[in-house]
Order: structure tokens, then C-alpha cells, then sequence
């Protein structure tokens, strides 16, 4: 059985909390979330032919929009914000068995939607803070003096917000809140009515994919109406398009996959373009540049753990070596503000 809080005891005999939640099975540990969904991120984008395989993809530097706040973890360890790596588990778990098709029902959350309630903080009303994750009503009155612009010391204001689930057909849904749409599956919310409404059958208007039934895609090409999007082999003739990820409407007007690394392009295969463009020399896809090599063209590196400086893929820059954009660092913060140097990201301290 896992602890809540588990003090973690250091080598130089002093001991941190790592936040933690109860029970066994499946877990992420809060500093290898990254990590983890790279793992999970790679194996659906094999299961859907985007990358050839699972260790090619974790050396690949794929782009992506995920993000976990260094201030959330270190409120994690210092034993100011309770962290559920189970959870974590279970949505990394869903993303890598996700389907190919973004139309299916069990697609249509996001991972960070998923994660929401990773994070919960600890303090009570009037408990001292320096950010809202600290609070369990996700509210921290800083007070912050004029010319103050952060870290500045306040209190939690509130109680610990009610849980709250997705809501149900009929229920009221003020559309925006962390950007997700609320309403449970199976259901979304309507932007005129702000009310969760039944997913709509085959046929039916739309203006979103979210409107249409479980493996219908919204055709927000041309008719605004629900379809079932053309999968492999079959005809892409009405729209164009095909409906799943790692597919493209070739030359014959049939849905393929698109080529890998190494493949053919030369008669109007589309490579991937996680990790390949097509040499026009050689009519194969070729990976994008890797450590060293000319990427002046593409503007991308393809192994893990480099940028393209503008002209040539390089390791990023380590604390104190000068920079424009976070990308130049290993630490992944570059202070354009004032220093215009790599450092580590700031976080308020606890």
C-alpha cells in the first residue's frame, strides 16, 4: 500500500515529501510525469503509423503542447500540494490506447483534462501561500506590494472547492472552464444554449466534432454536417481528406498511410511529418536534421534534446551561456527579461 505523503529520505539525511496518493497498481511518479507521456504519447503514435517504432520516437524531438508547471512539483515534494500519481497512471494509459480515429467518444478528452485533479493543494483558508495550487479552494491572495511581481507571500482564501464530476445531459455548462468542454461523454456543450445536449446522429449539423456521435467527425470543410470520415483503403473522393491520424487522400483518391522513414515519396506519398520530410533528391522520406548537420532549411532537429540555432542542430546551452529562447536551454528557460541567460526556471520559494 503506498502512502499519501511519502517522506522520501535523502542521502544528505534530511528528508522531503514527495506527494503521493493511496494504493497500489499503476502510478507516475511527479518527476517523471514528462517522461511518461512521452512514453504514452509514442505508443499511440506507432498504433497509428506516425513513427515506425516506440525507441525511435523517444529519441525523436516531437513537439508538444503538454507542460507541467516546476512550481506544481516543488509544492509536490515540499509537502504544500497533493499529488495523485495513479491517476496520472490511468490517463497516460488511456492516451496510449487511444485510437486513431479523433471522432470516437473515448478520444474526445484531452490528457490534461484527464489530469485535472492531479494537483490539489493542501492549504487551508488562511494557510500562507505563494500560488493558488497551494490552496485547496485554488485561490491564494498574494497582496503583492507595488513593484512586486512575484513570490510575494499571502493566504489562502476559502475552503476546498466540492468535487465535481462531468456534467449530465440537460445540466447547465458555462463552456470555458479550463478549456475542456464539461459535459460527461457521450454529451457536449452547446454554445448557444449552454446546456450539455446528446451527441447528434449521422447527418446532423454541426459546427464541431464534439456535436457528432461516436466515430463521426464533423465535416467543418465543407457540409457542416456529421460523418464517418474514409479510414484505410477506402475512398477519400467526397472531402479530400481521411478521418484517422498517420493517414493521408493520395493521388487515387484512397485513404493511406503515410510514409515513413526510408519509404517512398516520389509520387505523392506524404511522409510523416512528426519526424520526416521528403528528400527531393533521393524521393525518400528522410528524417529531419540530426546534431551537427545543416538546418537552416527546416528549421527542426530531429534528435531529442537538440535546436536548430538557425543554420546548424545543436545541444542546448547550460546555465549562464547566453540565449534568446527557451529552446537554446537545457533547462528549457531562457531569461529574456533581464539577463538573456540560460538559468533554471523560476519558482517561488516554500
Amino acid at each position: 500500500m503506498r502512502a499519501w505523503l511519502a517522506l522520501v529520505c535523502v542521502a544528505l539525511g534530511g528528508c522531503v515529501f514527495s506527494g503521493d496518493d493511496s494504493g497500489g497498481g499503476p502510478y507516475v511518479a511527479v518527476n517523471e510525469i514528462t517522461q511518461q507521456y512521452d512514453v504514452a504519447m509514442c505508443a499511440h503514435l506507432v498504433a497509428c503509423h506516425e513513427i515506425s517504432d516506440q525507441a525511435t520516437c523517444l529519441t525523436t524531438n516531437i513537439s508538444s503542447a503538454f507542460y507541467i508547471d516546476p512550481a506544481a512539483v516543488k509544492g509536490v515534494l515540499a509537502g504544500k500540494i497533493r499529488y495523485n500519481g495513479s491517476l496520472v497512471a490511468q490517463c497516460f494509459a488511456q492516451l496510449a490506447a487511444s485510437t486513431c480515429n479523433p471522432g470516437d467518444l473515448a478520444n474526445r478528452r484531452p490528457v490534461e483534462q484527464c489530469m485535472a485533479t492531479a494537483f490539489v493543494g493542501l492549504g487551508a483558508s488562511g494557510a500562507t501561500c505563494t500560488q493558488s495550487d497551494e490552496c485547496a479552494s485554488g485561490q491564494c491572495n498574494t497582496n503583492c506590494a507595488q513593484g512586486e511581481q512575484q513570490c510575494c507571500l499571502g493566504t489562502c482564501l476559502g475552503d476546498a472547492l466540492p468535487p465535481t464530476g462531468p456534467l449530465a445531459i440537460g445540466a447547465h455548462c458555462p463552456f470555458g472552464t479550463g478549456g475542456y468542454d464539461p459535459c460527461v461523454v457521450g454529451a457536449y456543450c452547446d454554445s448557444t444554449t449552454a446546456v450539455c445536449m446528446a451527441v447528434k446522429p449521422l447527418g446532423s449539423p454541426c459546427q464541431n466534432t464534439k456535436e457528432c456521435g461516436d466515430g463521426q467527425q464533423c465535416d467543418v470543410f465543407s457540409t457542416l454536417t456529421c460523418i464517418d470520415a474514409p479510414h484505410l483503403d477506402q475512398p477519400c473522393t467526397a472531402s479530400g481528406r481521411c478521418g484517422d491520424e498517420g493517414l493521408y487522400c493520395g493521388n487515387d483518391q484512397i485513404c493511406h498511410h503515410v510514409a515513413l522513414a526510408g519509404e517512398a515519396c516520389g509520387a505523392g506519398q506524404q511522409c510523416s511529418n512528426f519526424y520526416t520530410t521528403c528528400n527531393p533528391t533521393s524521393q525518400t522520406c528522410a528524417t529531419y536534421p540530426k546534431l551537427g548537420e545543416d538546418c537552416s532549411v527546416y528549421q527542426r532537429c530531429n534528435d531529442i534534446g537538440t535546436y536548430c540555432d538557425g543554420s546548424v542542430c545543436r545541444t542546448p546551452k547550460a546555465a549562464g551561456q547566453p540565449c534568446h529562447t527557451d529552446t537554446e536551454c537545457a533547462s528549457l528557460y531562457c531569461d529574456t527579461g533581464t539577463t538573456l541567460t540560460c538559468m533554471a526556471p523560476a519558482t517561488c520559494p516554500l
